[in-house]
Parts: structure tokens; C-alpha cells; sequence
């Protein structure tokens, strides 16, 4: 039965193992790769602090409004983060579209071209990579119909005709790709804007993307619609790069995004591998891309390898399996923050701080609203210096002169309004502006003191008092709040520098409000993307790398589980197979996460070898209960004509006790017969017979079983039966001596109450012996069996039943019977004999237990007999005819006592007594 079970737990493993080769167990393994992102790391390294993200959060919606807000606002920001040093600012913003120039001065007109102060920022900088939607599809855009039914232009027939023809006009693509399109209308005004898309997308081609590598047949996610940012910013940014993430996998959840978007034979990379190329100042064309990803060299260290993988992405489902997917490592699990409000995406970039002592975390996001702040900061700080210069500019006017140079006076707030508060220069300009405006309040302090005294003053005189009284009190005021704001920005400015020098600085939102901003991954349901591509540079950096495993090592998992599994289901009972199969499967998954996921960064399967395991035990476990419950049946059917109902229930209910199995053991056996049977059945008729055998019987039967008897068979008017087997039984010779008894007194009651009618009386006579044999089923189970005992007893105790005829007696047993009886059971020595066709004697006994045949003399008649049975032993052959003499008439026991006489007479016959006489007596009869 194992041995099926084997074969069947790993022919399931097998099939397990083939869909799992097919990539038919990935939907189940992805929520594995899940747990493992959100599981306790030990050995991947913390996240590099190379990496910072400047977030559009709630904060920044309710300072500056709803998005979009004026480029000037992120022109300022840019600027601020590069004079914070920041490496590489990667733009996780689509700026496909231009915006409107803004009037910020209604009264002077004065009007700011907002995309040409973002242009000049991303190009000072010098190193700002923008993002690029590339909607991937393989739709046939000719086919597609807007509000006219004119068809569209596809983009990749744009490219191409513009690649050929940098200067080629709207009209002659329309004549050339929508020659029936009039030249206004819908698919014109679609044309000119794919047109102008492929030149911007044409001019960044040789610096954004690099040539698909013929020799590497590989199936790159193709864009045929990419919508770069405006040419005002793609010409000036260091890169252009997709942010596109396919829509992750079919479940919507994003583990794995593009590490390359092809667009007609380029190959455009994903942000984060953008932005790392510009921060390690690696030319896309000097990466390596070969068969299992790409190699990005590091100056002086070993090139990095980064393991891509196929896989098919839900919004590119229609292409089939695409191959250069990355899997996203993030720096942190999902669940291993200390702090509630730092859980999830929160947690991957949050920092460390030592607080008193304590190790405490902060979020790591910078929000741009507070960079922002800076420069809002500094702008008042110039409003407070503008009005101070006029107000000082004013009493100079007004009292008739200052003790100051007025020219070098407004030539230092000219340099004060021009330079950043944290310079050298702007704090030396600072430092002798502040000297003038000192000397300007003391001057006014002493045209203020010529006053004191004076009780009446012209109008004149009052205002004059009043302004020097002004100059006093608020010059200083508002020293004092430009020297605090300067504080303010050096300190702010200090920080932003600690944060971001060095590092890549991704822009992009996670205000809650943004939900196309947001997507599911594997450490939080709601992540903003911008943490995506931040999460692929940190792994790059680090280098903390995700690859997906291989067959050779998911199959062996799979089929060492599924081993498992089955020796689980085979050696286990039923009811602790689940917990041994739980605890196998939860070590494997700790192994898996600890050793291969956190210390190898290998994806190994775990939902296959779950399977496997699981399907593995619960086949053999079924086939066990099946098997088990056939086995209860046949059990069942076969012993509940045999042993009593109990014991049958003991029986179907303890399958493990193998008791169909044959074995060897010490039973008691017992066989009964009835004396003249075959006589009285011929008187009888066949009728009657059955009539007076099936009420013997059935009493007998009913007596053995109430003493746990097995019933092994009726022998016509005989009964075979023995105690031990199938249930071990301790005390066997006693419930078969008593059994032997029970069935004496109910025949004598049953002959009293005359239940045979014209049959008279019955005398049964009974034999038991004990001794080893061997118990089973044995025959050609199931087909065709029997339960039954074989052995030298068996036929012992058919011999005893037999030999009650020339002892005279109704139930005879064995010395081993004797010696596992109580001392209070009753019996009587009759003496060594040796049965037909044996060599060695066995001690005889009449079985009496509570019966007294000779009333009040029954102990007497006891002590006689076996006086006489230890005179024929002793070899004193006088006085065991004496004996027997005496027994035979007193008790009428004739027929014991002729046999030990026709043995004296045989002894004597033969001359002297044997050297080797053991004082037994050889029946002739069986």
C-alpha cells in the first residue's frame, strides 16, 4: 500500500512540477513574491541615501494650489535642489503639453513665459532626466476614428517620414499618409502634433536611447504612440525616459516594470535606470545588452549586472511575453517599520535618526512645497530690503540728508537683492548695509532727542518727530526679521544640502488626490509611482538585486515538498499530518526568504513545492482513508458473524491494529462437540434436527461472544472458537474457561426446561488448549478467505474435545490452561496423556470451576482422582488401582478409571516397568 502511495504522491509532484515549467503557477506565486517584499530583512543592505525624493504632497496642494501649478513654481524648485548639489534630478512629470505664459503683475504687465523659466533651470542644471509616457500597443492606429471620420495617421509611419525628413511639412506628410484628409480638421491637427513629437523624440534619440542589439533576439514592449516632453525642455534635458509601467502584471499589481521601451529599433531605458546612467555618467551606448540583461560599467569597479526576465504585463498583454522585465527590489520590507505611520511605501526611504539617545525614524520624502518655502522665503527677504532701502531713501528726502553715502547705499541693496543670503558676498554686502542703516537710526535717535522738552510743535515739527520716531522703532524691527529669514534659509538650505548633495533627487506626487499617480506593488496597495523608479535606482546603486530563479532550482524545491509532502501523508497519523505539513512548509518558506530572497537575492518558487506538498499528502492521506475504509468494511463484514458487536467496533475503529495480518501469538482455542449427534439426527428428521441445532446453537453462540470469543466456524453440530485474536486479550484462558462453563450450565438449564423436546437431553463435550499458533486471514484475501488459527493447538485442543469420550468427562484443558487460570477456578488432574500421532504427553485437566457434580463429596471425589493419577505417575500401579477402584464405585467414574487399568494391565504385560516411563497414558482413539 506505501509503495502506491509513494508512486501516487510523486506522480502528483511530477504534474505539479510541468505546470509550474509552463508558468501555469504564477498567479499563486505572485502572492508569495508578495510576502516575501513585505517579510523582515537581515542580510539586503539598507537603502543608499544616494536616492531622495522631493514629493507634490497635500502640503504642497493646499500652499500653491491645485495641479498644475506654474513652472515657474517647479523653474524654482529645480534651482533650489541644484544649489543644494544634487547629482541628477529625474522628473517624474509629464510635461508634454505647453503652458500658457502667466501675468504675475497685473498694474506693470510684467508677464513670465513659464516653460522658458522651467527650460532655463533644467538647463542649468545640466542633468535632469524627463519623463515620457510610451503607451505600449500594437493597435493599428489607421483604423481608429475620432470625431471625423477621417482615419489617423500611425506614429510609427510619422517617425519614419520625419527620420527621413527632419524638415518636412504637415502638408506633405498629410499628402503622404492621409492623402484624403482635408488640410483642417481632426487627423490634421493629429498629425502636427505626432509630427512635432517624433522631431522632439528624434533630436533626444542619440543621448536618450541606445540601438537594440541585432545579434540579441529579444521581444522588447513596443511603444507605437511615446509622448516626450515639449521640445523646449526634451532639447535642454540630459535624457529623456519612460515612465510607463505596462500595468504591471494580470493582477494589476506592479512587481516587475520595462527595464527598455523599443521605438522603432531604439531602445529607450525606464528612470531609474536613466537616472542612474547620468549620476555614474555612463553613455547608454556603453551598456552592455546581452541574453540575460544588460551591464553597466562603474568606472574602476566590476560592472553591475542586471538580470532581466520575460513575462507578459496586463496593458501589453495583446504582445504576448515580452522579455527585459526588471524586478523591482525594494530597499525596505513592507512590514518591518517600528514606527504605525511608516508602513509601506512610507518605510522604503524613511531615515534614521538618533533622538536623546534613541534610534527613531522620519519620513525620508523632502515635500517640494518646503523647497519651495526657501525661495518663497528669500523672495520676502528681498520685499523687506526693497522697503527698507526706499523707506531709508524716503528720510533722507524727508530729513534733509543722512549720514550715509546714498549712492554706495543703494548699490549695496542692488548686490543684496542679487545674491543668495548664504554667500560670503551677500553676508559682506549684508554686513555694510547694516552698518549704514545703524547709522542712520543713531542719526535719527539724536534728531529724535532735540525734541524732548518742546511742548508745542507745528504740524511740521510732528511729522518730522514722527518719521525719526519710525526710523528708530522700525528699521531695526525689520533688520531684525531679514536677519532671522536669512537664518531661516542658511539653515534650511544647510539641511537641503545634506540631504541632496551627491544624490538623484526624483520629483513626483504623492498627493492622495492623484490616484492616476498611484499603484499597487508588492510592499503597499496604494504606492506612488515616483517610489517605483526610486526603488529601481536605490537596488542599482546598492547593489540590492532581485533576479527570478531558475527550473534547476524551483523543480528540485518542488519535488523535495512534494517527497515531504507524501512521507508526511505516509508515516504521520491522519490527525497530525496537517500540523507536520504546516510546519515543513512554513521552514521552507523561512529558508526560501532568509537564504535565497534576503542573503542571494534569488527568487525561488514557493507556491509549486506548496502545492506539491500539499497535494501530495492529501493524495496519500486519501487513499489512506479510502483504503482504511475498505479495510473497515471488509473487517467488519468478516468479523461480525465471528466475535461479539464491541469487538467489532473495536475492530473498524483502531485500523492500525493489522489484525488481518497473520502473526503468531498465544491463544486459546476451543472446540465443542455433541455426543450421539449423528444418532439422534437420524432418529430425528432433518426438521426437527435444524430445530433443536439452531436453538443450541444460538445459545452457544451468544455465550461466546458475551465472553469475547472469536468464532472461527460451526462444524456441523460443532463449534470452533478461540480467545486472543483479533484483539489482544490478557486474560484469554480465563474468558474461554469461563466461556466452557456458561455453556455447560445453560445446556443443563436448557435440558431441564426441555427445550429439545423429542431430542431428550444433549451433552456437549469441550476442548481448550493454549499455545502459540498462528492468526489471519488466510486463503486468497479479499477475494476468498477465512480469519482462522493454525498451529499444534488447534489440533490439541480437537484432540481434548475427542478424548472427553474415553475420560468420561464434559470439558477438558490443558496444564498451560491450568496455569493461567485463578487458583479459585476449580479443577480436577486426570493425567499425562499423549494424543494420536504425538510423541510427548500433556497434562490433562477437567475443567469444574462453580459446577459440583457429586454434590458435597465433589472435593473428595477430587482428591481421589488425582491421588490415583499421582500413583500411576510415581509408578505405584497397586495403589492407583485401589484409587480408581474406590472411584469407580463410589462415584461411578468408569470410564477414567478403566483406561488407567487397561494401562497398568498393558505395562504389566510388557514385564518390568520402563527405564523412561514418564507416566503417561496413549489414547488409541482420536
Amino acid at each position: 500500500m506505501q509503495r502506491v502511495q509513494w508512486m501516487l504522491g510523486i506522480g502528483i509532484a511530477l504534474i505539479v512540477g510541468a505546470l509550474h515549467a509552463r508558468g501555469l503557477l504564477a498567479p499563486a506565486q505572485r502572492g508569495f513574491d508578495d510576502l516575501h517584499a513585505r517579510l523582515w530583512r537581515f542580510y539586503a543592505p539598507p537603502p543608499t541615501d544616494r536616492v531622495v525624493i522631493a514629493t507634490i504632497d497635500d502640503r504642497g496642494i493646499e500652499t500653491f494650489g491645485r495641479w498644475p501649478w506654474p513652472r515657474r513654481y517647479l523653474a524654482e524648485a529645480i534651482r533650489e535642489i541644484d544649489r543644494a548639489g544634487a547629482s541628477v534630478i529625474a522628473l517624474d512629470l509629464l510635461l508634454d503639453n505647453p503652458q500658457r505664459p502667466e501675468i504675475i503683475d497685473v498694474e506693470t504687465g510684467e508677464v513670465v513665459n513659464n516653460d522658458a523659466e522651467l527650460a532655463a533651470a533644467i538647463e542649468a542644471h545640466g542633468r535632469v532626466v524627463l519623463a515620457t509616457s510610451f503607451m505600449y500597443s500594437r493597435r493599428d492606429e489607421s483604423r481608429v476614428y475620432g470625431e471625423s471620420t477621417a482615419r489617423l495617421a500611425p506614429f510609427p509611419e510619422v517617425l519614419r517620414k520625419v527620420r527621413a525628413d527632419r524638415g518636412v511639412s504637415t502638408d506633405a506628410l498629410r499628402a503622404a499618409l492621409l492623402p484624403e484628409a482635408p488640410p483642417l480638421g481632426p487627423a490634421t491637427d493629429d498629425l502636427r502634433v505626432k509630427a512635432e513629437r517624433a522631431r522632439t523624440l528624434l533630436r533626444s534619440m542619440d543621448r536618450s536611447s541606445t540601438l537594440a542589439p541585432p545579434e540579441v533576439l529579444k521581444a522588447w514592449p513596443i511603444s507605437t504612440a511615446p509622448q516626450p516632453p515639449i521640445a523646449a525642455f526634451a532639447d535642454v534635458g540630459a535624457m529623456l525616459a519612460s515612465v510607463s509601467f505596462a500595468g504591471g502584471d494580470s493582477d494589476g499589481v506592479v512587481r516587475r516594470i520595462p527595464l527598455w521601451t523599443d521605438v522603432e529599433g531604439r531602445l529607450f531605458p525606464t528612470l531609474g535606470l536613466a537616472a542612474a546612467a547620468v549620476h555614474l555618467g555612463v553613455e547608454l551606448d556603453d551598456i552592455v545588452i546581452d541574453a540575460r540583461g544588460v551591464l553597466i560599467p562603474r568606472g574602476g569597479a566590476s560592472p553591475l549586472r542586471l538580470r532581466t526576465h520575460r513575462a507578459t504585463l496586463k496593458d501589453i498583454a495583446d504582445l504576448g511575453v515580452r522579455d527585459g522585465m526588471l524586478y523591482v527590489a525594494w530597499p525596505r520590507s513592507g512590514w518591518g517599520s517600528p514606527e504605525p505611520t511608516l508602513r509601506g511605501w512610507r518605510w522604503q526611504f524613511a531615515r534614521d535618526r538618533v533622538v536623546n539617545g534613541s534610534l527613531t525614524h522620519e519620513p525620508g520624502e523632502v515635500s517640494l512645497a518646503r523647497i519651495l518655502e526657501t525661495s518663497r522665503l528669500i523672495g520676502r527677504i528681498r520685499v523687506n530690503l526693497r522697503e527698507l532701502h526706499e523707506g531709508l531713501g524716503f528720510a533722507d528726502r524727508a530729513l534733509g540728508g543722512m549720514p550715509v553715502d546714498m549712492g554706495a547705499l543703494n548699490m549695496g541693496d542692488e548686490a543684496l537683492r542679487a545674491l543668495e543670503p548664504e554667500t560670503a558676498e551677500w553676508r559682506e554686502a549684508f554686513r555694510e548695509q547694516r552698518e549704514a542703516w545703524t547709522a542712520c537710526v543713531e542719526h535719527a535717535r539724536w534728531l529724535l532727542e532735540s525734541f524732548e522738552g518742546v511742548e508745542e510743535l507745528s504740524p511740521e515739527d510732528v511729522a518730522f518727530r514722527d518719521l525719526c520716531a519710525a526710523i528708530v522703532e522700525g528699521v531695526p524691527a525689520q533688520m531684525a526679521v531679514i536677519e532671522r529669514g536669512v537664518e531661516n534659509v542658511v539653515a534650511w538650505r544647510a539641511q537641503l544640502r545634506s540631504r541632496l548633495n551627491g544624490a538623484v533627487c526624483f520629483v513626483g506626487w504623492t498627493a492622495t488626490g492623484a490616484a492616476a499617480d498611484f499603484v499597487s506593488t508588492s510592499v503597499d496597495p496604494n504606492t506612488p509611482g515616483v517610489h517605483v523608479h526610486g526603488a529601481v535606482l536605490s537596488s542599482i546603486l546598492t547593489p540590492h538585486l532581485i533576479r527570478t530563479g531558475s527550473l534547476w532550482l524551483d523543480l528540485p524545491a518542488l519535488l523535495l515538498l512534494g517527497t515531504l509532502g507524501v512521507w508526511i501523508g505516509v508515516r504521520f497519523p491522519v490527525f497530525l499530518g496537517p500540523v507536520a505539513l504546516v510546519a515543513v512548509m512554513a521552514s521552507y518558506l523561512a529558508l526560501n526568504h532568509v537564504l535565497f530572497w534576503d542573503r542571494l537575492g534569488v527568487m525561488v518558487a514557493s507556491a509549486g513545492p506548496f502545492l506539491a506538498a500539499s497535494l501530495g499528502w492529501l493524495s496519500v492521506t486519501l487513499h489512506r482513508l479510502l483504503v482504511e475504509e475498505r479495510s473497515r468494511r471488509r473487517t467488519e463484514g468478516r468479523f461480525r458473524s465471528y466475535v461479539s458487536p464491541d469487538l467489532v467496533d473495536i475492530l473498524v475503529n483502531n485500523p492500525n491494529l493489522d489484525t488481518m495480518a497473520p502473526q503468531k501469538r498465544e491463544l486459546t482455542i476451543m472446540f465443542t462437540d455433541l455426543a450421539g449427534f449423528t444418532t439422534l439426527s437420524e432418529r430425528l428428521g432433518t426438521e426437527k434436527t435444524s430445530a433443536v441445532l439452531g436453538a443450541y446453537l444460538r445459545e452457544m453462540t451468544q455465550i461466546l461472544q458475551n465472553r469475547r470469543a472469536t468464532l472461527d466456524k460451526y462444524l456441523g453440530d460443532g463449534i470452533m472458537a478461540f480467545w486472543g485474536a483479533p484483539i489482544e486479550d490478557e486474560f484469554h484462558a480465563t474468558h474461554a474457561a469461563e466461556a466452557a462453563l456458561d455453556m455447560l450450565n445453560a445446556l443443563d438449564r436448557m435440558n431441564r426446561e426441555g427445550v429439545f423436546g423429542d431430542a431428550g437431553e444433549l451433552v456437549v463435550r469441550i476442548g481448550i488448549a493454549t499455545g502459540d499458533v498462528n492468526v489471519g486471514d488466510f486463503g486468497n484475501p479479499p477475494l476468498k478467505s477465512a480469519y482462522t488459527v493454525i498451529g499444534d493447538s488447534v489440533n490439541l485442543a480437537a484432540r481434548l474435545e475427542s478424548a472427553n469420550k474415553q475420560l468420561g468427562t464434559s470439558a477438558v484443558i490443558t496444564g498451560r490452561v491450568r496455569e493461567l487460570l485463578s487458583e479459585n477456578v476449580r479443577t480436577r488432574r486426570l493425567g499425562r496423556l499423549k494424543m494420536v500421532g504425538k510423541h510427548e504427553w500433556v497434562e490433562i485437566l477437567e475443567l469444574l470451576g462453580d459446577r459440583r457434580p457429586h454434590g458435597d463429596r465433589t472435593e473428595e471425589w477430587i482428591r481421589l482422582t488425582e491421588a490415583g493419577v499421582d500413583a500411576f505417575i510415581g509408578g505405584d500401579f497397586d495403589l492407583c488401582e485401589r484409587n480408581f477402584g474406590m472411584l469407580e464405585k463410589d462415584f461411578g467414574d468408569t470410564a477414567l478409571a478403566g483406561l488407567y487399568r487397561r494401562s497398568i494391565a498393558a505395562l504389566r504385560d510388557a514385564g518390568a516397568t520402563p527405564p523412561d516411563f514418564d507416566g503417561s497414558i496413549s489414547l488409541v482413539e482420536k
